[in-house]
């Protein structure tokens, strides 16, 4: 079995979970992701939204500060040449206006991130737990399976490999897409990529 393939899967994985997030970033509406924020909070009882509050203040602080620098920078400024003051300002309003509407959808994204992050902290633990549970039985039935002299099957493997790794990948870019459920379906995904990853160790071809 040659790993080229699945080097390949990972690499086009990585690739697409970026490319995904960043026209996420380009384009998703601030008040879509807040929308969903606002949404999503209300699963978060009062110790949760105390504990996240600190880091949402920082998050909120930092952009504070970048929005008025950026300002300093486009607005502020005097124009290069009085004959062009109208065309000036007009290029420099219309910068802004972009600079804020992506400024406050990466701030929605990052808030939104931090609520998912404490929210599903403990459904996160329950996942890794079946990983490493998951592991352990398909070594064990692999060892068993060795002293019982079964064949190894690396096409069964292979196959597994693929189906872990996808559903890793598909799993990871929906957990922090901006809309309702997101983190709950892509938790799913991963979670029974876990039945890949038991295939995958327990059949895996003995070089």
């Amino acid at each position: 079995m040659t790993t080229k393939p699945l080097r390949s899967l990972a690499s086009g994985g990585l690739f697409l979970i970026i490319a995904l997030w960043l026209a996420v970033f380009c384009f998703a509406s601030g008040s879509t992701v807040h929308a969903v924020f606002e949404h999503e909070s209300t699963t978060c009882e009062a110790s949760c939204r105390a504990h996240i509050a600190p880091k949402l203040r920082l998050i909120d602080g930092s952009f504070d500060e970048l929005r008025n620098s950026i300002y300093r920078e486009i607005v502020s400024l005097p124009a290069a040449y009085e004959s062009l003051s109208e065309l000036d300002a007009a290029v420099r309003n219309g910068l802004w206006q972009t600079a804020l509407n992506r400024l406050a959808a990466i701030q929605g994204l990052l808030r939104l991130a931090c609520l998912r992050l404490e929210v599903f902290k403990y459904t996160f633990g329950l996942i890794l737990l079946l990983a490493v549970a998951t592991v352990i039985d398909a070594l064990s039935l692999r060892a068993i399976a060795h002293h019982t002299f079964e064949t190894s099957r690396p096409a069964v493997s292979f196959t597994s490999a693929i189906g872990f790794l996808g559903a890793l990948i598909m799993g990871s870019a929906l957990v922090l897409m901006p809309f309702a459920g997101a983190a709950v379906v892509g938790l799913s995904v991963i979670a029974v990529g876990c039945v890949g990853l038991h295939a995958w160790v327990r059949y895996f071809h003995r070089l």
